[in-house]
């Protein structure tokens, strides 16, 4: 049974080289798989030691011999009953054996590799030293990794300097002194301001306490080398075995880890500030969202009535030259609101909010729009459009259609946005995937300017426009494609690019798309549908329902009644929470427009305080909120607060219209 490659490789590195030729077994142990392999065996230890093994004969190999040897206690090995302690930390013990009738010692060093693996280093104990029949741990094999290691006796205070000593089977005379003086005067080797912390951990009774609860205690704290230089240290107070009260006898050494303590430090550092500035960009982006938030808030009233009162206005017998001016005013203002959500959604994107809503549509209902859109953006250039449209597309698909379109529009309008003269040509097929899905490609080609092949790669990122002094006179925040690709990978599709300067370019996508219905849409030019609106086929009649329009702003309570006004509707407006409860407590609504931020008491509270009261006509009316805030949560805030609706601003007819159906009883619906 082997080891795995690395963890081999990495005991020869940092095992064998300490300790090859100079002990008598290394043994790996894992843990994980209750198994052991022996690395290096001489003597004895290779003949009871087997290649491969599980860890239970491991444990039975230590504890008893052959028939030669003699019974060990198992309380001196309690790192083999208990494989957890090694699992855990370095440990260290003694074993005995007796051998052809000769006893003899062995330290056993059990080197900690990961939380799986430990290396079991097994030496033989030199024979002739036993100072004051203390079983005590000897470092010769690895006190060259030291700065400094001794033995320490706090029941006599003694403890003996043993890192520059190798022992053998020559009689050693030890230097002695007080560990009391000694600790006095070590002191001062640390910064001052560490002296109380160092006086503390080495205090004999502190001592005592830390090593009776584990094996070993740990510090790492600046230190005086010889050179006089503070360096990282670790200073490790580890416990010999048969350690106790009554026989304190611990060992102490000093490792020097100062450039792996300088390199860590560096690394909290730079970790420190890497945090630090995550923080302030998280700040900033959040008080970025905020701003947007508020801008599109206050830019949507205005151009809620720039929008809504030129519809009102169109709607009357103009002549051409007035009709032509306000169609210019029109489009101007729902250019700048396309603006205002390409920021929205690039900041919902940024906050990773945007919303992926998927449904049931019908595919040419998309296109039919989109068409309908495009041609209208290409009124005042005359471009040839083009529209290749396959027939066997699957008429229902299930997927965000919103999104979808308006990726559509955004690469149809960039493709009429950048092509002077000549056409642009859209085109939407589908491929058949596995498990009832179909990949929707669509693509849109021009003959503009093209782009040039070293700009391609900056395409797609946010705020960036390319060739800015040539196309400096056309609109937009080059935000458009940034925020498509972004939506169409949230989709799981990708989109992408094929431009020649000078030529034209191809604008494309691909998306997965689950099918509904596999009958084939047919050809766009004969769909018809039971929802599909024009200027007409969204509006009604209905004269005998009762609604209640609130709203702070006069401007907004003006464009919704006028908006509102060609459907015959019975139309009261309130600008304050007194006059609606005046209105409440006296008439019944069949439906209540609510806008949501109102500065004494807003829309929410209110829609509260009206489904708080008891026997009242209107505790139960729909209620629907008018809302200029965009911003994801918005809607499902608005429906837990108790509304049933919500339409945003600047109104839009069709949207407006449709949630009046949806909310009036169909007996108030009058069909024109």
């Amino acid at each position: 049974m082997s080891i795995e490659a690395n963890k081999r490789e990495n005991v020869l590195s940092h095992i064998f080289q300490e300790y090859t030729n100079t002990v008598d077994c290394i043994i790996y142990v894992n843990y994980e798989k209750q198994s052991f392999e022996k690395l290096q065996g001489k003597g004895f230890w290779d003949q009871v030691i087997p290649s491969v093994g599980t860890f239970g004969d491991l444990k039975s190999i230590f504890f008893y011999q052959d028939k030669s040897g003699s019974t060990i206690s198992e309380r001196e090995y309690d790192p083999f009953i208990t494989p957890e302690l090694m699992k855990e930390e370095d440990t260290h013990g003694n074993i005995i054996r007796i051998i052809e009738g000769i006893e003899h010692k062995y330290n056993y060093f059990s080197i900690h590799l990961d939380t799986h693996c430990t290396a079991i280093v097994i030496k033989e104990y030199p024979r002739t030293i036993v100072k004051d029949n203390i079983e005590h741990l000897k470092m010769d094999t690895i006190q060259e990794t030291y700065l400094f290691s001794m033995l320490v006796n706090l029941s006599t205070d003694e403890c003996m300097n043993s890192n520059t000593t190798e022992l053998s089977s020559d009689n050693q005379v030890y230097q002695k002194f007080r560990y009391s003086e000694w600790r006095n005067t070590i002191v001062n080797l640390f910064h001052e301001a560490d002296h109380a912390t160092f006086m503390k951990i080495s205090d004999p009774e502190y001592i005592i306490q830390k090593l009776t609860e584990k094996q070993r205690f740990i510090y790492e704290i600046e230190m005086k080398n010889l050179q006089g230089v503070f360096i990282w240290v670790k200073l490790i107070f580890h416990r010999i075995v048969g350690f106790s009260r009554e026989n304190p006898v611990f060992a102490y050494t000093v490792v020097d880890i100062d450039q792996d303590m300088k390199r860590l430090l560096t690394q909290k550092n730079i970790l420190k500030a890497s945090m630090e500035q995550n923080e302030k960009l998280k700040v900033a982006n959040q008080e970025k969202n905020t701003f947007i938030s508020t801008v599109s808030h206050e830019l949507r009233t205005p151009l809620n009535a720039i929008i809504g009162m030129s519809e009102v206005i169109l709607r009357e017998d103009l002549n051409n030259t007035i009709k032509k001016n306000l169609h210019i005013i029109h489009s101007a203002s729902k250019g700048l609101l396309t603006i205002i959500n390409d920021l929205l959604d690039l900041s919902k994107i940024e906050a990773g909010k945007i919303e992926i809503v998927k449904e049931n549509y019908h595919i040419l209902s998309i296109v039919n729009d989109v068409c309908a859109m495009i041609k209208s953006r290409n009124e005042e250039k005359k471009l040839d459009l083009h529209f290749n449209i396959s027939e066997s597309l699957p008429s229902v698909l299930h997927g965000d259609f919103i999104r979808i379109k308006q990726v559509m529009v955004n690469l149809a309008n960039n493709a009429i946005k950048y092509t002077d003269e000549g056409s642009v040509t859209i085109s939407l097929a589908a491929v058949p995937l596995n498990d009832g899905y179909v990949k929707l490609i669509y693509s849109v080609e021009d003959t503009g300017q093209g782009i040039r092949k070293e700009d391609l790669p900056k395409l797609f990122i946010k705020y960036n426009q390319l060739n800015v002094q040539a196309n400096h006179h056309k609109e937009g925040t080059g935000l458009g494609l940034s925020i498509a690709k972004s939506m169409i990978e949230l989709m799981g599709g990708s989109i992408g690019v094929e431009s020649e300067y000078g030529v034209g370019s191809k604008f494309y996508f691909e998306l997965p798309q689950e099918v509904i219905n596999e009958k084939p849409a047919g050809r766009l030019e004969n769909y018809s549908y039971e929802e599909q609106m024009n200027n007409q086929q969204y509006l009604f009649r209905a004269p005998n329902a009762r609604i209640l329009i609130v709203d702070d702003n006069e401007i907004n309570l003006i464009v919704a009644e006028n908006l509102l006004s060609i459907l015959e509707l019975q139309i009261d407006t309130a600008d304050n929470y007194s006059k609606v409860m005046s209105y409440i407590n006296r008439n019944k609504y069949d439906l209540i427009f609510m806008d949501n931020y109102m500065p004494e008491v807003d829309g929410i509270e209110l829609t509260g305080k009206i489904r708080a009261l008891e026997n009242n006509l209107n505790q139960n009316v729909p209620i629907i909120a008018l809302t200029a805030d965009a911003m994801t949560g918005t809607r499902e805030k608005i429906i837990a607060a108790g509304m049933n609706d919500c339409v945003h601003k600047p109104i839009e007819m069709d949207k407006i219209c449709n949630v009046i159906r949806n909310h009036l009883p169909a007996e108030y619906i009058q069909d024109l």
